[in-house]
């Protein structure tokens, strides 16, 4: 007869090798489903929050208790034979996993994510407004990741859970608790702003020149948070809608963030580069070659190379 320990072992041997099949020790993509898992099982598989960081033991409880490899389980069919079975009284739980992937919004993500968890959706953006910190809207405290939520949570334990990591973050970090709202702020900018990793500390140099210079940060990103142009028609005078997300028309930062910040994008504006630049512009979007500029003049000429490259796409066709 295979007893406990047994059992958590095997799991534990053929999940390494399913897990090493996956992607998700790498990719957050976005991913809401429910794994079965047999009460016995239930301290290895629900001692972590991220399944991407789960390893190959913990996946082979939540893969391989739930039943036989299925889509996002390619490569590994365990047979009958190599998988035992569970024990006679083992109860079954349900837990759900929800991903939140990098750029966000968590009004729409809260729409797939309510259903996934079968919680009112209202009730979970309302738990996760009062978890957050402050009184901005909570965009951008959840951090990008995957979250395993156990059965019959309420709504304000699972916004605990969630908003939980990005805390940890910024007192990892060393962030002074007043700082954590100006902080994702600055980073969703950041975040929305640059195409290359590699340019977030330049661009957050930027942004922390403007303010330092009480200059508008003047970021469309913003702006584009508000007025939806992905879902909306908006009219040429779009820059004249008036909103506290509009920095064109009022100085300082957002009153909130605008997405969900990467680790990067809070990393740089931690740690921004050294520099005098207040301008930066996307001069090939499709390498994401950026210029940076210290003075109006040389940013206009920037600009003229972004137009001069978008022309030739233009007739490129």
């Amino acid at each position: 007869m295979t007893n406990a320990h047994d059992y958590l072992a095997t799991i534990e041997r053929l999940g390494a090798a399913q897990f090493a099949d996956t992607n998700l020790s790498t990719s957050h993509a976005g991913v809401a489903h429910r794994v079965r898992v047999h009460r016995i099982a239930r301290a290895s598989a629900t001692s972590v929050a991220s399944i991407g960081v789960l390893g190959g033991g913990a996946w082979g409880t939540l893969a391989l208790l739930d039943g036989a490899a299925d889509s996002r389980t390619p490569g590994v069919s365990p047979s009958a034979s190599t998988t035992p079975s569970p024990p006679e009284d083992a109860t079954i739980l349900e837990y759900t996993v929800v991903s939140f992937s990098t750029g966000d919004r968590l009004d729409e993500w809260v729409v797939d994510a309510a259903l996934a968890l079968g919680v009112d959706e209202q009730a979970l953006l309302d738990a996760i407004a009062t978890a957050a910190p402050g009184d901005a809207n909570p965009e951008g405290w959840i951090k990008p990741g995957s979250y395993t939520v156990g059965p019959d949570a309420s709504p304000a334990k699972i916004a605990r859970s969630l908003v939980a990591q990005r805390v940890a973050q910024l007192e990892t970090l060393g962030v002074p608790r007043e700082q954590w709202q100006d902080v994702i702020t600055k980073a969703s900018l950041v975040e929305a702003e640059t195409q290359l990793a590699s340019d977030m500390p330049k661009v957050a140099r930027v942004i922390q020149n403007r303010l330092d210079q009480a200059m508008p940060l003047q970021l469309e990103s913003p702006l584009l948070y508000v007025v939806r142009p992905d879902v909306n028609l908006v009219s040429d005078d779009g820059y004249a809608v008036d909103s506290p997300y509009n920095t064109y028309m009022y100085e300082g930062l957002p009153p909130a963030a605008i997405n969900s910040p990467s680790d990067a994008a809070v990393d740089a504006v931690l740690h921004p580069a050294a520099g005098d630049w207040l301008y930066f512009v996307v001069v090939n979007t499709d390498n994401g070659e950026t210029l940076f500029a210290t003075t109006f003049e040389e940013h206009a000429e920037n600009v003229m190379v972004f137009n001069e490259w978008f022309s030739e796409q233009e007739q490129a066709g």
